[in-house]
């Protein structure tokens, strides 16, 4: 047997291993603009990447993770993406598929376009409606020259250009390498993979490149009539050209960027400065043109001569209807020409489609200035958002939005529809007195409830509120920032308050993250209640509140009790201030390496942004830990588990279980008296921070008729065996906070718990915890035959009752996140906990736990820790680790545990593929543990 200092960690996660599971749907934003629709009156995001097609049709790429098609009538259809980040729908139709943010397009001659999925290491095609991918597997690497395309590694494929004879050129912008996709192989073209500058008038696979797929200033590639290949070298500010012949040379820039503004119109362009130079295209004549910061510039073919085609340098959106090369745009990311000679123009940071005609004066087309604002009068899911925060709602069940960048505040109705009740779009304070849909909002945070009906809002360096009537005034701030403690809270300064909320009795509490602190108002006076050095750290545990420091705190919630819990962001905890003023750390141990789900709060690494606290004193964590965000629920009992968010960032999952699904982030939670929580998705490009956001709802999941039981382990539904842990969903089984087993005065872990009683065929079932929608329990060892009886009684009365199915085994293999998936809570041989930290090395003994090994001998004991002798399965084991089968050196009782715990001893086979996620089964007589649990081997 192992250590037994690793049994109460594991006890911890046995306690909770199958906390409260929510679902998880979309209930406001994260949709893309609706079409067909005008161009010029369209949200479309910050536009990247531009071709245009033999029709005269100009297609687009969006932050808003979407591709767009427009017309010569100035039509707009969204050709492919969701409008929500991530990657899925390759074999179905484009318009289905996740895409990441602001992708490079080009066409063949066929008319077919390709897509460089930047985040997603792919370079994809759709060809009739339908998406595939032709090259990347996914995986950021440089890997699989000589093979098929799809097996093969790239890391940020910044653009992708076609040749007359359907050769597919990659820019794999991270990997600093041009690569070549012709006849079912890829290989590469040019580059050396060594970032810098060389090379020119040689070979081009001996060159250095500097390319980038940074969104607005990515690397990109276009051919030329003669076939020759033009790359955007943009970190060297040069535009570079590969010969038919091989040989790399510089065609435009001289290495030098001074600001934003270019040099050199009338010389020859290789003496010119080009400074990040990002789009390319060519017209009829080969006359090439560049996208470079604020302006595009015009190389002749004929003389090697630059000007400057559109912009004056500066940043800014003016001029249109004048000369193209007077007017200001933003940074310009994406040029294409049609066949007639108007030049188009992605001015990324205006957010518009800009057109250069044949008469040199520039026109806006597509876009109306905004980058994710739509949607009100209609359903919420149907709408646009951008960067939403702060969530709450109201004794009604509406919800009410903080539409951050957007300066908005906006409201959903419990019937779905979604409103603007305050802000009117500019990021200004303004329209006090006035009503609230005509003032303006600066950048609105945090929003929140007073008892009498009230809306505050946390609005940068002020606090607005909301009379039910919709009146604005301002309640607190100067509008300046800084600190201004003891006096009246309108001449207060503050500094980008972030978070607003209310006690009991009425006191309003305001997170400053800039000034260290939280502080309150009360009795007309602006007081400091917690942190207020001007030195950030996280010192003051135990003491009083005033007197400890905080580092950027930006969440705060407060219970029934008059407890505030404080999301002290940067210091990786959140603060839990009594009413009498003392603070401590609640959850987080301020370390990267801190445990995780299933242990105590205290003990788990968390880099929290927001909180909320239902009814029954749970609270909720808005965890932007690495490697992706998730939210997490501290029990009141301490453990902490998490309840929405897999282990990679994305957008997925909706109408599924909330722990399966993929967050971008999670910057604002709220929860209602139904037990719903809400968050703020902002659906974040990693670069840029723009996304399509939007804001998901977790709800309960309960069984109104009967039950649903589960494995434990892989909460997974399916047969029951004797001895297994099982968790039961339902609603009404036991009171309103969760209740943990404790050991009787029998030395048994005893049935009932809390007033909850579970049985099978009459026999009642040993409890490890109990809720009010979900309790665990362990089936007798007396459940025999094909079937047993199911039923829950609370308080004495019956709840619900249900027939299962009995199977001699249905083992399953806990995991370290209780989702029954990823890293599983097994025991390395020197007593650490498997993780990819601390893997296990080949040839050592891991021990694994489980349950659903079925009947025993000796024979299992009901709610008996194991001893010995330590019973062992009845049946026969095996263990299969990366795919070989070996048997077992233990396979018993967990010593310490209750009956039903399995503790799986094996030895760690020669030839296996290490790495950070080894599969790992376990056979208990013909069944077998479900698939996606992984060890650490090294």
């Amino acid at each position: 047997m192992f250590p037994a200092r690793v049994v109460p960690g594991f006890l911890l996660l046995l306690t909770t291993a199958a906390a409260q599971r929510y679902s998880i749907s979309t209930y406001a934003g994260g949709a893309p603009p609706a079409t067909p629709a005008a161009a010029l009156s369209t949200a479309i995001g910050l536009p990247q990447s531009v071709v245009t097609d033999a029709a005269g049709n100009l297609y687009f790429s969006s932050s808003n993770s979407a591709v767009f098609r427009m017309d010569s009538s100035g039509l707009l259809t969204r050709v492919a993406g969701t409008g929500r980040m991530g990657y899925s729908g390759d074999g179905g139709p484009a318009i289905n598929a996740q895409i990441s943010a602001g992708v490079g397009l080009a066409l063949d001659r066929s008319g077919n376009l390709y897509l460089a999925d930047t985040a997603n290491n792919r370079v994809r095609e759709v060809s009739g409606g339908i998406i595939t991918t032709v090259a990347g597997n996914g995986a950021a690497g440089y890997t699989g020259d000589g093979g098929a395309p799809t097996s093969a590694e790239l890391s940020g494929p910044s653009s992708v250009a076609v040749d007359a004879s359907g050769t597919i050129y990659i820019a794999d912008a991270e990997n600093s390498r041009i690569r070549r996709v012709s006849g079912g192989v890829i290989t590469t073209f040019a580059g050396t993979g060594v970032r810098g500058f060389s090379g020119d008038g040689a070979p081009a696979s001996g060159a250095q490149l500097s390319l980038t797929s940074r969104f607005g200033r990515a690397s990109s590639l276009a051919f030329d009539s003669n076939g020759n290949l033009y790359l955007s070298d943009t970190l060297n500010h040069r535009v570079r050209m590969i010969s038919s012949g091989g040989v790399i040379t510089t065609v435009a820039g001289n290495g030098v960027a001074t600001g934003l503004s270019s040099t050199g119109d009338g010389g020859q362009a290789t003496a010119a400065q080009v400074p990040f130079p990002a789009g390319l295209a060519f017209d009829t004549a080969n006359n090439l043109y560049i996208a470079s910061s604020a302006q595009v510039r015009e190389v002749l073919a004929s003389s090697g001569v630059i000007s400057t085609a559109a912009g004056i340098g500066s940043l800014g959106y003016s001029g249109d209807g004048g000369p193209a090369r007077q007017a200001q745009m933003g940074h310009v990311s994406g040029v294409a020409l049609d066949a007639t000679g108007n030049l188009f123009i992605a001015d990324t940071e205006n957010r518009y489609i800009r057109v250069v005609g044949r008469d040199a004066a520039i026109a806006s087309v597509a876009g109306n200035g905004l980058t994710s604002y739509s949607g009100d009068g209609g359903s919420a899911a149907a709408a646009q958002l951008f960067l939403p925060a702060g969530l709450t709602t109201d004794a009604s069940g509406n919800l009410f939005i903080a539409d951050t960048a957007n300066n908005r505040v906006r409201k959903v109705a419990t019937n779905g529809t979604i409103t603007t009740i305050a802000g009117v779009g500019p990021a200004i304070s303004s329209g006090d007195y006035g009503t609230a849909v005509k003032a303006g909002l600066n950048a609105p945070r945090g929003v929140a409830f007073d008892g009498k009906g009230d809306l505050f809002i946390a609005e940068a360096d002020r606090i607005r509120m909301i009379a039910p009537d919709g009146t604005i005034t301002t309640v607190a701030g100067t509008g300046s920032a800084g600190l201004g403690d003891g006096g009246p809270p309108l001449n207060a300064t503050l500094t980008g308050i972030t978070a607003v909320a209310f006690d009991g009795n009425g006191v309003m509490y305001l997170a400053d993250p800039y000034n260290y602190r939280i502080r309150k108002i009360a009795f007309g006076v602006i007081t400091t209640i917690a942190g207020g050095g001007s030195v950030a750290g996280a010192a003051g545990d135990g003491g009083s509140a005033t007197g400890a420091q905080l580092i950027r705190p930006q969440g705060i919630a407060l219970d029934a009790g008059g407890n505030l819990y404080i999301a002290d962001t940067d210091a990786g905890r959140v603060r839990m201030v009594t009413p009498k003023g003392v603070i401590s750390t609640f959850a987080g141990s301020g370390s990267a390496s801190g445990s995780g789900d299933g242990g105590l709060a205290t003990q788990a690494r968390v880099s929290p942004v927001a909180v909320a606290v239902d009814a029954g004193g749970n609270l909720f964590i808005c965890d932007s830990s690495a490697p992706a965000p998730r939210v997490r629920l501290v029990a009141p009992s301490g453990i902490i588990t998490t309840i929405a968010g897999s282990n990679t960032s994305g957008y997925s999952g909706d109408g599924g279980l909330a722990t399966s699904a993929q967050l971008s982030s999670a910057a604002g939670i709220a929860v209602d008296t139904a037990g719903n929580v809400y968050i703020s998705d902002t659906n974040q490009d990693p670069v840029t921070g723009i996304g399509n956001a939007a804001v998901r709802l977790l709800q309960p999941q309960t069984a109104s008729i009967g039950l649903t039981v589960h494995n434990a382990a892989s909460n997974l539904p399916g047969s029951i065996a004797p001895g297994e842990i099982v968790t039961i969903l339902g609603s009404g089984l036991g009171p309103a906070r969760l209740v943990q087993y404790q050991v009787g005065a029998s030395g048994l872990v005893e049935c009932p718990l809390a007033g909850t009683k579970v049985y099978f065929n009459g026999a009642c079932a040993p409890m490890i915890y109990t809720s009010a929608t979900q309790v665990a329990a362990v089936v007798p060892y007396s459940v025999s035959g094909n079937s047993a009886q199911l039923t829950v009684a609370y308080q004495g009365q019956t709840v619900a009752s249900a027939a299962v199915a009995v199977a001699p085994s249905a083992p399953a293999i806990f995991t370290l996140d209780s989702t029954g998936k990823g890293a599983g809570a097994c025991i390395n041989q020197d007593g650490t906990v498997n993780t990819p930290s601390t893997p296990a090395k080949v040839g050592d003994i891991i021990a694994c736990y489980a349950t659903g090994e079925g009947q025993t001998t000796p024979g299992g004991a009901d709610g008996k820790p194991a001893a010995l002798p330590l019973p062992q399965p009845n049946l026969p084991v095996t263990v299969t680790i990366g795919g070989h089968t070996v048997l077992p050196q233990y396979a018993g009782g967990a010593p310490g545990l209750v009956a039903g715990v399995m503790q799986v001893n094996a030895q760690i086979p020669d030839g296996i593929a290490t790495g950070d996620a080894v599969p790992i089964v376990l056979q208990v007589g013909a069944a077998s543990s479900p698939a996606g649990v992984t060890i650490s081997v090294r």
